[in-house]
C-alpha cells in the first residue's frame, strides 16, 4: 500500500510540475556545454509533445526518452524484460519493482508515460496527421539599445550593411517523431536583405516517421546521427557532463531541422528503411557553405561556420562553396545486442587548402573524404557495452572509442569510457565524446560514479587526456587531467542544495615565450559552487549561487567570483510566468571567466560568460493570452564598473552598459 500512495503521490506531483521539469532538465543540459549558445529546440518539442501524448508503455517502445536522456538504456531494457516475463503492465505502480527504477527516476518519466490495456495505432492516415499536429508559429525579434560602431554610418569603416535588430520566424507542424513540416527564417542583426528580400537564412523540411517499412523519411533539412559521432553527428549531441550516460550517443539516425545553425545540417534527402531486426539508412545532400578563397578564387582556405554575412568581407563569402555528402548506414538490433556499418562520401567544388603552420601540418587537405566505422553496443545483465572504430580513407588514420556502463543497484552507478584519435584522423561533422572539439590528436580515460540514497546524491567523474601532436596555442605534445564532483541534499521534491568542485589541468603556451616554437606551461582551473534552490511557495521557486573560479597559468594566478539570485514565478491558475535575475560579477580577465545558464523567451538557450566587474540582470515575462497567443518578453543588461568601452572592432559600444531587448510572439492552434 505504501508504494501505491508513493506512486500516486508522485503522479500527482509530476502532473503539476511537468513543465517545471522540461525547464530543468534543458537547463541541466544547458549548463554542461560552456559555450554562449545552444540549440535545445528539437528536446523541448519533444518533450512537451509527450507531455501532451504520453507514450503508453505497454504498447510503444520507450526509446525516445532514452533519447531525451529522462531514462538509461539499463533501465530500458529492464522494464522489457519485466514485460517480457511478467506480461503486460497492470498500474503504473508496477514501475518501483523494476530492476534500476527508483522513485527520482519515476518521478521524471511519470508526466510523459501512461499505462493502458488497449492499444492505439499511431500511424496516423497522412490527412488526420495534419489535422492533430501541433501547430505553431514563432515570431521574434532582438536588438541592443546601445549603438555598435559598425552601425555608426561612418563610411572609413567597413560597417554592417543591415539592420541592428535580428529576426526570426518559424512556423511548424509536428507530432511527436511521426511527422514534421516546418518553415525557419532568420536575419541576423547587420546582415542585409538578399535581392529576392528573404532573409539571409532560409530553412523548410518534411519528415514523415514510421509507415510500414520505411521507418523514416526527411526531404528538405534534416540531420543525421551515426554510431557514437566518429564520422557523422549532426544535430544536438551532448559532450562532456556530469551526467554518467552522457559518455554514451543514443543516435537518432534521422530528424528534421529546426535549428537555425547555417552549415552543421544536411539538405537534400534521407530515408531509413527497418524490417524486424535489420535497418538501412541512406541520405544524400548538397549545399552552399560560406569559404574563404585565395586570390584566384580556385582554392578554399577555410569554411566559415558562423552564419554571419553582415560586412562587405562576410557577404562576399556567402555561397562561394558547395558541399555534397552522401551517406548510408546498415544496422542489426537485438533485444541485448546491436551492431552497424557505416560509410560517409564528401567532397567539395573546390579543393580545400588551409594555410599550413606547425601545429596544423596534419590536418585533413583535400577534395574528397570518405570515412567508414563499425558500431556496436551489446547489453549483459546489468552491463552495457559500447563503441566505435572509424577509418578516414584518403589519409590512412584511426579513431576508435570504447566504453561501459554499470547499473550495480539502484543506487550506484559507475562507468569507464577509453578514446584513441589518430593526430591525422578527420571527418568534417564528427562530434564523438573528445576534450577538444575536433576529433583528432587525442588520447584519453573517461571514469564516473553516480551515487543516490535518499536525499543525498553524489556523482563524479576524473578525464586523464594527453595530445600526442601540437595543437593551437600548444607548440608541445601535452597532457592534462580534469576532476569534477558534485554532492546534493534534496530535503524535499522542489528544495535542495549542492556544491560542486572542478579542477582542470590544459597547458597552453608560455606567455613570456617569443621564440617561434614556444614552450609549454601548465593552466589550472579550480571552481567552486555552492547552490540553493527552494521552491518557497507552489509555483514560486527561489535561487541562489555563489561561484569562485582560482586560474594559475604558470606563475601568474587570477581568479573570480560570481554571486546570482533568481526568482522563477510559474503559476498554475495565472497566465503570467515571470523570470528575474540579479547577480554581481568580478573576474580579474577572460580567462576567469564564469559561466551560467540564464532564462530566455521559448526556444532560445543562452549560456554567457560573466567577467570584468560589474552587475547584470534580466527580466523575462511570458503572457498567456489566451490558448492560441503567448507573448514573451525579455530584457537583459550589464552595467560594468571597470570599462568605459565594450566590446572591439565592429562591435565596439561607447559606454559601460550594454543592454539587449527581445520580443517573440507564439501562436498556437
Amino acid at each position: 500500500m505504501s508504494r501505491v500512495w508513493t506512486i500516486a503521490f508522485l503522479l500527482f506531483a509530476s502532473l503539476l510540475h511537468a513543465q517545471e521539469e522540461i525547464q530543468g532538465s534543458l537547463e541541466y543540459l544547458a549548463e554542461q556545454q560552456e559555450v554562449e549558445e545552444i540549440d535545445l529546440t528539437q528536446k523541448r518539442d519533444l518533450l512537451l509533445f509527450y507531455l501532451e501524448h504520453p507514450i503508453n508503455l505497454n504498447q510503444n517502445e520507450i526509446t525516445p526518452l532514452v533519447d531525451l536522456g529522462l531514462v538509461t538504456e539499463l533501465q530500458a531494457q529492464a522494464l522489457s524484460l519485466h514485460k517480457q516475463e511478467a506480461g503486460k503492465l497492470l498500474s503504473i505502480y508496477e514501475l518501483q519493482s523494476i530492476e534500476f527504477w527508483d522513485s527520482e527516476s519515476i518521478s521524471r518519466v511519470l508526466a510523459f508515460v501512461v499505462v493502458k490495456q488497449s492499444f492505439e495505432d499511431r500511424s496516423l492516415p497522412l490527412h488526420d496527421l495534419f489535422m492533430y499536429a501541433n501547430k505553431q508559429v514563432y515570431l521574434k525579434s532582438l536588438g541592443a539599445t546601445q549603438k555598435k560602431r559598425g552601425y555608426s554610418g561612418d563610411s572609413t569603416i567597413n560597417g554592417y550593411l543591415g539592420s541592428p535588430i535580428s529576426y526570426y520566424l518559424r512556423a511548424r507542424l509536428h507530432y511527436g517523431r511521426n511527422f514534421s513540416l516546418g518553415l525557419t527564417l532568420e536575419q541576423d542583426a547587420g546582415e542585409p536583405l538578399q535581392k529576392s528580400k528573404l532573409p539571409d537564412f532560409s530553412s523548410i523540411h518534411l519528415f514523415l516517421g514510421k509507415r510500414g517499412v520505411m521507418d523514416a523519411l526527411a526531404l528538405g533539412d534534416f540531420t543525421a546521427q551515426i554510431g557514437q559521432g566518429l564520422i557523422h553527428w549532426t544535430g544536438y549531441g551532448a559532450g562532456k557532463s556530469m551526467q554518467l550516460t552522457s559518455i554514451k550517443k543514443n543516435a537518432r539516425a534521422l530528424r528534421p531541422s529546426t535549428s537555425v545553425d547555417e552549415s552543421r545540417f544536411l539538405r537534400g534527402i534521407g530515408i531509413r528503411l527497418k524490417q524486424k531486426k535489420n535497418s538501412i539508412t541512406l541520405f544524400a545532400s548538397h549545399k552552399s557553405l560560406s569559404g574563404r578563397l585565395n586570390a584566384t578564387g580556385d582554392t578554399a582556405l577555410s569554411i566559415l561556420r558562423s552564419g554571419y554575412h553582415r560586412t562587405v568581407s562576410e557577404f562576399n563569402t556567402k555561397n562561394n562553396l558547395k558541399e555534397s555528402i552522401v551517406g548510408v548506414s546498415l544496422q542489426h538490433q537485438r533485444a541485448s545486442m546491436g551492431f552497424g556499418i557505416n560509410h560517409i562520401y564528401q567532397s567539395y567544388s573546390l579543393p580545400y587548402y588551409k594555410a599550413q603552420n606547425i601545429y596544423n601540418g596534419f590536418q585533413f587537405r583535400g577534395q574528397n573524404l570518405s570515412n567508414s566505422s563499425l558500431d556496436y553496443q551489446w547489453n549483459y545483465r546489468n552491463l552495457q557495452f559500447f563503441g566505435e572504430f572509424a577509418y578516414a580513407w584518403q589519409i590512412n588514420a584511426w579513431a576508435h572509442l570504447q566504453g561501459v556502463l554499470m547499473a550495480l543497484n539502484k543506487s550506484l552507478s559507475l562507468s569507464l569510457f577509453r578514446r584513441d584519435y589518430d593526430r591525422d584522423y578527420h571527418a568534417f561533422y564528427a562530434r564523438a565524446f573528445a576534450e577538444n572539439s575536433r576529433i583528432e590528436n587525442e588520447k584519453g580515460t573517461f571514469t564516473a560514479i553516480d551515487f543516490k540514497k535518499g536525499r543525498h546524491h553524489i556523482n563524479a567523474y576524473v578525464d586523464v587526456f594527453c595530445f600526442p601532436w601540437l595543437k593551437y596555442q600548444v607548440d608541445a605534445p601535452s597532457k592534462g587531467q580534469e576532476l569534477n564532483s558534485m554532492y546534493q541534499y534534496k530535503w524535499r521534491k522542489h528544495a535542495f542544495i549542492y556544491f560542486r568542485y572542478r579542477y582542470r589541468n590544459k597547458p597552453k603556451n608560455a606567455k613570456e615565450s617569443q621564440q617561434k616554437t614556444n614552450p609549454i606551461e601548465d593552466v589550472i582551473q579550480q571552481n567552486f559552487r555552492v547552490h540553493l534552490q527552494i521552491e518557497m511557495i507552489k509555483g514560486l521557486t527561489w535561487k541562489m549561487r555563489w561561484e569562485k573560479v582560482k586560474v594559475l597559468r604558470g606563475k601568474d594566478e587570477s581568479t573570480g567570483d560570481l554571486f546570482l539570485q533568481d526568482l522563477n514565478f510559474r503559476p498554475m491558475s495565472f497566465p503570467l510566468d515571470i523570470s528575474v535575475r540579479y547577480a554581481l560579477f568580478n573576474t580579474d580577465n577572460y580567462d576567469a571567466r564564469i559561466y551560467a545558464y540564464e532564462n530566455n523567451v521559448l526556444n532560445t538557450f543562452s549560456i554567457p560568460a560573466y567577467y570584468n566587474k560589474g552587475l547584470r540582470y534580466y527580466l523575462v515575462l511570458r503572457w498567456r493570452m489566451n490558448k492560441y497567443l503567448d507573448v514573451n518578453l525579455r530584457l537583459a543588461s550589464t552595467h560594468y564598473s571597470n570599462k568605459k568601452e565594450l566590446g572591439s572592432g565592429l562591435e565596439l559600444i561607447k559606454g559601460s552598459r550594454k543592454t539587449d531587448l527581445t520580443c517573440q510572439l507564439r501562436l498556437k492552434f
